[in-house]
């Protein structure tokens, strides 16, 4: 794991020295550097397969190819094997240099062979050609910008600042996007100028031009007709071997563990593959947060298989960890898990440099509640159509959403009503709503004039909408399609990669397998969701390593407290930032009355909220102040706010009296 960067064009040591400087957490323990007249190429490296210091970027023997990675090639010892009957010579024992021998074989179809995470850089001398390359899923990001004089890369836009023609200028359509989905979907970023590679995407440059391939796309290939059983043995198998290939590791490794389905399946299956004990992380809450805290049942799962159990109570001030989280990002990021995320790997990575997580099982099994709605649908529209639209929906919108109590029983509450509210609706427009957070009229609301230019005509929700392939035998198979090609890698991958990044952590993710994917994808949807039950054939190949209590306990999500934070050490903060005309991007009055909707428990609004107050933050951070270094202020140094007490005082986000 690490963080590349570099450019085609003239060389300046300098601004490639300076573009990895400040990427240096993404790979702390050496850097390395390249430089011709065409390309230069820089890397920091982490060390996780092969320690032995100086050897990147790696070349061919003849130094005509050259090569930078961030990322595991996990398939990369059988494919070595291949190219040395093949008469090539390697140089070190680890993945990356099986790259450059590929692509003397191959060319630039090396990419078909690889299985794992990565974005890659790799430099053709000879026909002075840039490849530029994301893996099939989208685990690992690489963003580029252009100029008169060259073309820019790097694993993280913070690098393209010390380009001297950067201008930071915010993309209005990318502020719509952030909106309407908690992040921004390739190809923008929130800079007019910076894009971002698509999963499964190459990039080739040359002197003359850029050219864009698309080497891989999630295919549906028909269902599989074996029969229940036999594939769930096969979905067996196929996790396990996804385990395995993602445990060969130099440094110590170890696994976040929530407690749920998928974590707890990744342990067990760990636990087979491992001579000696699993090392399992968990952080839990304290006091008023007991309800988010999964840790009785995380050390359940590593009592199972005699892990070495880590757990820890988080303690600590949102207001000073919020602006890091952001300067991660880059951009503006609306899953308040990143927070939860970035806290767990500080605390990982004080024992091992690499864990495996469940992120992917719920995509790729059918596990979010939304499939419900979708598998629902049938049924409900049983329900002569008076009857739906002209009571049942009213009602529904009426009751008010309790903002505390059982977060299970309120979560459903208030996805029946989201249900009841978009049923009318086609099934893609149905399926859409429940991935929208703020809609076209909410937006013209809430945004200043400023940022509502150019934004009239546009519909954020194309860039999902392209995924529902009508062609495709059902709804369920779209709404699968939209998930891996758009809620995954935008969203779930984004936040684990930054997050765990930040504190120099790998995690891999064995469900994000594209194998695996690509077999889930053709599993029929009534045994991945059985009535109301979600990775319903998961959970069957799961029997006999987990007890049914860890299968079948009601999902809980790993979740932030944000709606306690907003009512409490966040409010008088919050309150301060959205009045009195001091906002930058959004209308005061609007998000204060979305704001009181939310204390009053009117409407549960707290993920609402959260994006709103960390655009704006984002904005001040970016587009006010010149920050490379990562900021040690809080939001109440930023925001110029002294009139509160207690703030700076929290624990769990909440103010202390």
């Amino acid at each position: 794991m690490c963080g590349i960067y570099g450019f085609y064009g003239a060389p300046d040591d300098e601004l490639l020295r300076r573009m990895g400087k400040i990427i240096a957490h993404r790979g702390p323990d050496e850097y390395g550097e390249h430089s011709d007249n065409t390309v230069s190429l820089g890397i920091q490296r982490l060390s996780i397969i092969d320690l032995t210091p100086n050897q990147v970027p790696l070349s061919s023997e003849d130094k005509t190819v050259w090569t930078v990675q961030n990322g595991e090639i996990y398939n990369y010892r059988e494919l070595a094997r291949e190219l040395k009957d093949k008469g090539h010579r390697f140089k070190t024992k680890g993945d990356t240099e099986v790259l450059v021998h590929l692509y003397e074989e191959y060319g630039i179809s090396f990419l078909q062979k690889l299985r794992g995470m990565f974005a890659i850089a790799l430099y053709d001398k000879t026909n002075k050609k840039l490849i530029l390359a994301r893996d099939r899923i989208g685990k690992k990001p690489l963003y580029y910008y252009r100029d008169s004089k060259r073309f820019y890369f790097a694993s993280e836009i913070k690098s393209l600042f010390g380009v001297p023609s950067f201008i930071k200028e915010v993309d209005n359509r990318s502020i719509a996007d952030y909106l309407t989905y908690l992040y921004i979907p390739p190809p923008k970023t929130i800079y007019k100028g910076v894009k971002k590679l698509s999963p499964g995407e190459a990039l080739i440059i040359d002197e003359n031009n850029t050219a864009s391939i698309r080497y891989w796309k999630l295919k549906f290939r028909g269902e599989n007709k074996k029969d229940f059983r036999e594939l769930q043995e096969e979905i067996y198998e196929k996790l396990s071997e996804a385990v395995r290939i993602r445990m060969v590791s130099d440094v110590p490794l170890g696994v976040f563990l929530s407690g749920g389905l998928d974590s707890a399946a990744i342990t067990g299956l760990m636990a087979e593959h491992s001579s000696s004990p699993v090392k399992a992380f968990t952080v839990g809450f304290a006091r008023s947060d007991k309800g988010y805290d999964e840790t009785e049942y995380a050390r359940e799962v590593a009592d199972r298989f005699d892990c070495e159990f880590h757990h820890q109570n988080l303690k600590y001030d949102v207001a000073s960890i919020l602006p890091q989280v952001i300067w991660h990002f880059d951009e503006p990021f609306g899953n308040s898990t990143s927070v939860l995320t970035y806290l767990l790997s500080e605390y990982t990575r004080q024992f091992v440099t690499v864990a495996l997580s469940g992120t992917g099982g719920d995509e790729a099994f059918l596990g979010y509640p939304r499939y419900w709605g979708m598998s629902m649908a049938g049924i409900y529209g049983l329900i002569p159509k008076p009857l739906r639209s002209g009571f049942i929906n009213p009602l529904m919108q009426t009751l008010p959403e309790f903002t505390g109590g059982n977060r299970y029983y309120h979560r459903l509450f208030k996805r029946v009503k989201r249900f009841t509210s978009s049923f009318e609706n086609s099934p893609s427009d149905r399926y859409l709503s429940y991935l929208e957070y703020f809609d076209p009229v909410n937006k013209t609301a809430l945004l200043k004039r400023e940022f509502l230019g150019g934004i009239e005509d546009y519909n954020p929700l194309s860039s999902a909408l392209r995924y529902w392939d009508t062609e495709l035998p059902s709804d369920l198979h779209r709404a699968y399609n939209i998930d891996v090609n758009n809620f995954l890698p935008y969203n779930q991958l984004e936040y684990i990669d930054k997050m765990s990044m930040a504190k120099s952590l790998e995690v891999r993710a064995p469900f994000c397998d594209h194998e695996l994917i690509e077999f889930s994808y053709g599993i029929p949807p009534n045994y991945k969701l059985k009535r109301m039950e979600g990775k319903y054939i998961l959970k069957k190949a799961m029997k006999g390593l987990l007890t049914d209590e860890m299968i079948y306990r009601k999902k809980v999500g790993f979740d932030a407290p944000v709606g306690r934070w907003l009512k409490g050490g966040l409010k008088d903060i919050f309150l301060f930032m959205f009045s009195n005309g001091r906002s930058r991007v959004f209308n005061g009055d609007e998000v204060r009355r979305l704001f009181m909707m939310h204390i009053k428990g009117q409407r549960d609004l707290s993920v609402h909220l959260w994006m709103i107050l960390v655009l704006e933050v984002w904005y001040r951070m970016n587009m006010e102040n010149d920050i490379e270094d990562k900021p040690d202020f809080n939001l109440s140094e930023l925001l110029g706010y002294r009139e509160g007490k207690g703030i700076g005082n929290y624990e769990t986000g909440i103010a202390k009296s």
